[in-house]
């Protein structure tokens, strides 16, 4: 899990499962603490309705066992409460919120640190905002009391408050606060850990929301030794890390380096047959990007096509990129004057990427080329519908919607 290894963390869950059912019985706490671990990774690959039955059968068996297992029982009904927020059952999360406080304060007493964590996370969940900052400020100094200002928890609690910090608009503390973050998982691990390269390419994205792109693509070309050494030079975290440094490098004025970086990520993709994912759809997204950039509209068409002939299951990622697919797409055809395929492709693009408001950008361009796509075909074959349609979609650009 540490490296990021997902597919063989599940396997070894799964093992870990099977052998303590084999041992131990499906009702015992260390069957329980194997479905609680398959349940938080279910989660972390974002599959709330799994992780919930996990979780939800751990509870149970943790519940009807010896009191000895009762310490596991405020986390698991915490995690529980986290996967269920993500299925919009509110009154279940908040009975699992004041089960998982009651249990604490019942079993370790209302002063101890541990409780003091269960009721931080509960206020956390339920308050957000800037008071959501002064709890994760709380919990903070509580780790560095209890645990230690050089403890891996006490990082990650650093990283999260840095996190906070970013989207809730304060870039510039947000700023210090990864580095400081950054510091401190050199101080425990040294370069090569996932931990210290998590906050590196958090940075990394408040650098590039900032207009900071330099910044963005210096931070992550001194961090790439350590990515390779960390995830191994052919591992598909390596080469997501290759895409995103392709990424921020082509920002700057040094597209040709970005382009080298992206295809090296596909090459490892392909080589692990990995390439048919989200990070897949990815890398041949911004290769398209790439080739349209420098006149290769052939290129840019083949990438684009190669994404949309993808199989989408996932809908919030490769459906994205399917999407941005559709953009790269009309933005050639128009450059071709095809204009029905354009028109066809860049409004299949629009109502694909309308919906996503954390990324207004993408609908913006794909309104903006539906009015240049208008323009040129009305300048070409004029009619009235067509002068509409421009008018239409700069009102849309111009109201935001």
């Amino acid at each position: 899990l540490g490296l990021g290894q997902l597919d063989a963390a599940a396997r070894q869950l799964e093992a870990s499962l099977a052998l303590n059912e084999r041992v131990h019985g499906r009702s015992h706490p260390e069957t329980a603490r194997s479905l609680a671990a398959l349940g938080r990774l279910a989660r972390t690959r974002g599959d709330p309705g799994g992780s919930a039955a996990r979780l939800e059968e751990a509870l149970a068996i943790l519940e009807a066992a010896p009191d000895s297992a009762g310490d596991d029982i405020p986390t698991v009904m915490l995690d529980l409460a986290g996967a269920l927020s993500e299925l919009d059952d509110p009154e279940r999360v908040e009975a699992l919120h004041g089960g998982a406080l009651a249990r604490a304060i019942d079993r370790f007493g209302a002063g101890d640190p541990r409780t003091a964590r269960v009721r931080l996370a509960i206020e956390t969940h339920r308050l957000g905002g800037v008071r959501g900052l002064e709890l994760l400020r709380e919990e903070l100094e509580l780790d560095r009391e209890t645990l230690g200002p050089k403890h891996p928890v006490t990082l990650r609690t650093l990283i999260r408050l840095a996190d906070e910090l970013h989207v809730k608009g304060q870039p510039q503390e947000a700023e210090a606060t990864y580095l400081q973050a950054l510091e401190l998982g050199r101080q425990i691990y040294g370069d090569n850990h996932p931990d210290i390269l998590r906050v590196v390419t958090s940075l990394h994205w408040l650098y590039e929301h900032a207009d900071r792109r330099e910044d963005a693509a210096r931070l992550l070309r001194d961090w790439e030794p350590a990515a390779r050494t960390t995830f191994g030079p052919r591992s598909a975290r390596f080469a997501e890390y290759l895409m995103v440094l392709g990424g921020a490098v082509g920002r700057t004025d040094d597209a040709s380096e970005g382009e080298r970086t992206m295809r090296e990520a596909l090459a490892i993709l392909v080589e692990l047959d990995d390439a048919r994912g989200w990070r897949g759809a990815e890398c041949r997204m911004q290769l398209g990007r790439f080739a349209l950039g420098r006149g290769d509209d052939d290129e840019a068409e083949r990438m684009a096509r190669a994404v949309l002939a993808m199989e989408n299951d996932d809908a919030d990622r490769i459906g994205l990129r399917q999407g941005q697919a559709h953009l790269l797409l009309g933005e050639v055809l128009v450059r071709r004057a095809d204009f029905p395929d354009a028109e066809d492709h860049l409004l299949q693009a629009y109502d694909a990427l309308a919906p996503r408001r954390s990324m207004p950008g993408l609908a913006r361009r794909a309104a903006q080329q539906l009015v240049r796509l208008y323009e040129a075909w009305n300048a070409a074959e004029p009619k009235a519908e067509r002068a509409e349609k421009v008018a239409e979609w700069r009102q849309r650009i111009g109201n935001g919607d």
